[in-house]
């Protein structure tokens, strides 16, 4: 009698650039702690119903199309992951310094401006004083005014200051990427045996939602989905496939 295998997994999932000319991936690269991971394939067909029986019963199913959906739960919010996501792109920036960054018009006590960066340090604005005339959060890049900045001369003040690195990333700066997708699980059901889940090419959706504010006991996860779709610059290789496989390792028919 055959041995019933089940399935309790848990384990890392990788993602690799596609080569566009041979489709084969790249680097893998860990996006960290990802817990969930489903994969849904689904068929379009129609049924052809008889017409001499009177009954009008299906006699066959034609498969006219293919598609698969990849569902996951990312907690690691690496700017590469969220760059992914967002179909953006996560570019580094050095640090610096800045000399007569113009202020917005219209501040009065209680305005909030923003600096164009962050990591602030060294801030002069004009002759004002920190602490008396404006409050400055420096980790932000922010400044808040306590009073209202005398215009002089027509001339509104200016700040200079120093700013630290960061990695902007940015959304909808890039077009759908695809990429590789490879999932090493262990089978906890199995006495930790190991499986692998490879999938050619799939495209990630932008993510439906990503949450900024939290207020229950659990952490944000992001929740996305990607499409499986047909690797056309590989071989349709019985073994391979196209799309992808499961490998049990070590195991046997």
């Amino acid at each position: 009698m055959k041995q019933e295998t089940y399935y309790y997994g848990q384990g890392k999932v990788f993602l690799a650039e596609r080569d566009p000319v041979t489709g084969m991936p790249g680097v893998y690269r860990w996006i960290g702690d990802c817990d969930a991971l489903s994969l849904a394939l689904e068929v379009e067909s129609f049924d052809h119903k008889e017409s001499y029986s009177g009954q009008r019963a299906s006699v066959r199913r034609l498969y006219t199309g293919k598609e698969g959906t990849l569902s996951s739960t990312w907690y690691d919010r690496s700017p590469e992951n969220v760059a992914l996501v967002l179909y953006g792109q996560a570019v580094s920036v050095a640090a610096g310094t800045v000399t007569a960054e113009k202020l917005p018009g219209g501040i009065v006590a209680g305005s909030l401006v923003a600096l164009a960066y962050q990591g602030v340090s060294n801030v002069v604005i004009g002759d004002l004083v920190e602490g008396t005339d404006y409050t400055l959060y420096a980790d932000v890049g922010s400044v808040e005014f306590l009073k209202t900045p005398e215009i002089k001369n027509g001339v509104a003040p200016t700040v200079n200051y120093s700013y630290g690195e960061a990695v902007n990333t940015s959304m909808f700066t890039q077009n759908a990427r695809d990429v590789a997708l490879r999932y090493e699980g262990v089978n906890l059901a199995e006495g930790g045996k190991r499986v692998i889940l490879e999938l050619y090419k799939i495209q990630l959706d932008p993510v439906s939602a990503m949450d900024w504010i939290n207020t229950d006991t659990s952490l944000s996860g992001l929740e996305t989905s990607a499409g499986v779709l047909v690797d056309t610059l590989r071989a349709d290789d019985p073994v391979i496939g196209r799309y992808g496989r499961v490998i049990h390792v070590g195991g046997s028919l």
